[in-house]
């Protein structure tokens, strides 16, 4: 939860840091019973020290104790779309959907992969799922973005903009 509320509120971005992964390299080599302890380690890479090398190996290996564990996928997707990674990044992130269906958040990180991806159909059909899910979610796509349905309707008012200036240019052979 630190190294959240650190990656999400700290105001100087290159404000360096001291390493919280001293003494934990042992989490590496736990049983497959023990590998959600590897997540905070994760964690704390990825947000805390944003380094997502090191995030993403730690999470390939909770992967590999865990197949079946949409969170696991939420977050090697996550970390995938900031590498510039975006088919693999949508791929863990549908995966992540398709395991947990009804929480919203991957739902969320899949719509911003899709409109990124200008994929806008799939944007638009994955935020109506998100709002059948929970008809109250339209704050959690404006929490880390702008307003998810600010932003639909803008796509939709343009759409029709440009299909009214075609519809209105003369038929010629």
């Amino acid at each position: 939860m630190e190294s959240w509320i650190l990656h999400t509120f700290r105001t100087h971005a290159g404000t360096p840091r001291k390493s919280a992964h001293s003494g934990r390299a042992a989490l590496c080599n736990c049983s497959p019973i023990c590998r959600k302890r590897i997540w905070p380690l994760g964690f704390s890479y990825y947000y805390g020290d944003n380094n997502y090398d090191a995030a993403l190996k730690e999470f390939e290996i909770a992967q590999r104790g865990l197949p079946n564990e949409s969170e696991v996928y939420l977050a090697i997707g996550a970390i995938q779309r900031r590498q510039g990674k975006w088919a693999e990044s949508t791929a863990n992130l549908e995966k992540a959907v398709s395991l947990n269906p009804k929480d919203i958040w991957p739902l969320q990180n899949l719509a911003f992969n899709y409109q990124m991806l200008r994929n806008f159909d799939a944007a638009n059909k994955t935020i109506d799922r998100a709002l059948a899910i929970e008809s109250n979610s339209a704050g959690t796509f404006g929490r880390s973005s702008p307003s998810w349905l600010s932003l639909r309707k803008a796509i939709s008012a343009s759409r029709r903009k440009h299909f009214r200036r075609v519809k209105s240019m003369p038929m010629t052979n």
